[in-house]
């Protein structure tokens, strides 16, 4: 087959999506198949280039707004430089890049295939009431232009049979990308991650925005960070986001600046493994998601997870990480000291997250489910 990846951001873009879209289209080309991403130029970059045998369009956006690319060739399509694709796949249902997606199957008269990467979420009063107007109005006819969805969970799956007939809907899971890793690891085995290493380490990564709900893991590092002292433990932030400056401020303001560090946004792929491989937990306090790959990096390394007990992590991870209430920092709180003070539990859920991982959560097996 010939298919047509279409996504709002890609790389060198980092984000979710942009690996998912990554992974998955790697794996399509090692199964025989041919693919072609369409994306947007934020942050500039070739408007064409070919890496590794797939072919990357991105065209000029003139804003973002409520993160969603304005790019015009989303709207006026030209036909010039598409060629004989067999399917269009497109990622992020609350985007322009979706219009763009649904001109093209009814001019070339192909299938088109939407994931659903989840709802989106601003967490304030103004970004959410445009989405439900959204949701309300738009996204019903967006769907309904679809011959198949795919959900990345049980939850999703059950927003979209809102609109469509449940028929139409998969649910496939995210995945690693294992042999990336491996490679990875068997060229540096181990390298110095500039921090002093006799601390035991709490690891957080993603965007600071808040339904990563990163304020709710501060508040309750600020509840035990008597405990914490006393243990020799730091909590790591690896992201960058509209929120950074008011994280840093609640950090300095509460005095547990000895107790955080912020690494900014790391893009090389062997720092942010040696990070995994020397933490001792791993948190993600979210409020919403779809399925984020960074429970399966933790996993993978094997280190246990706490996150939050929100629809996709109950569906997935309710036997493989500790699950606590959403902004509920104190349980959170709570959670963090039990798993430092039973290393035993740490290493059920290190072993118990690791096999699950890699018997179920492979881009090898992902890739299979999509082909089918």
């Amino acid at each position: 087959m010939k298919i047509l990846q279409v996504t709002p951001y890609y790389l060198p873009h980092t984000g979710g999506i942009e690996r998912y879209v990554d992974n998955l289209s790697k794996y399509l080309k090692r199964n025989g198949h041919q693919v072609e991403i369409h994306t947007s130029n934020i942050p500039k970059a070739p408007n064409y280039e070919e890496v590794d045998g797939i072919v990357i369009r991105r065209f000029q956006s003139l804003c973002s707004p409520l993160r969603n690319p304005m790019a015009p060739r989303f709207f006026f399509p030209s036909l010039n430089e598409l060629d004989d694709f067999d399917l269009i796949h497109a990622h992020m249902l609350y985007s322009s890049a979706a219009i763009y997606a649904i001109t093209l199957k009814r001019r070339l008269g192909i299938p088109l295939l939407f994931t659903h990467h989840g709802r989106m979420r601003f967490e304030n009063f103004l970004g959410d009431s445009i989405v439900n107007i959204y949701e309300k109005f738009i996204l019903p006819k967006i769907i309904s232009e679809a011959n198949g969805l795919v959900a990345l969970s049980n939850s999703d799956s059950e927003f979209l049979g809102n609109f469509e007939d449940k028929n139409k809907i998969t649910v496939i899971p995210n995945g690693l990308d294992i042999h990336s890793v491996e490679r990875l690891l068997s060229e540096n085995k181990d390298s110095p991650i500039g921090i002093d290493e006799s601390h035991k380490a709490i690891l957080f990564v993603g965007r600071l925005v808040p339904h990563k709900g990163a304020e709710y893991l501060l508040k309750a590092i600020k509840i035990i960070s008597k405990e914490l002292r006393q243990y020799g433990v730091i909590l790591i932030i690896i992201g960058n986001g509209p929120q950074l400056f008011e994280i840093k401020q609640f950090v300095f303001e509460n005095k547990i600046d000895d107790l955080v560090i912020f690494t900014g946004q790391i893009t090389e792929t062997q720092k942010i493994i040696d990070h995994y491989r020397k933490s001792h937990i791993f948190v993600l306090p979210s409020l919403s998601e779809g399925f984020p790959t960074t429970i399966l990096e933790a996993m993978y390394f094997g280190v246990p997870v706490i996150a939050t007990n929100i629809p996709v992590m109950e569906q997935y991870f309710s036997d493989l990480a500790i699950l606590v209430p959403p902004r509920d920092s104190e349980r959170l709180a709570e959670a963090i000291l039990y798993l430092m003070k039973n290393p035993d539990i740490c290493q059920k859920l290190s072993i118990k997250g690791k096999e699950k991982v890699m018997s179920e959560y492979t881009w090898d097996n992902i890739v299979q489910q999509y082909l089918k």
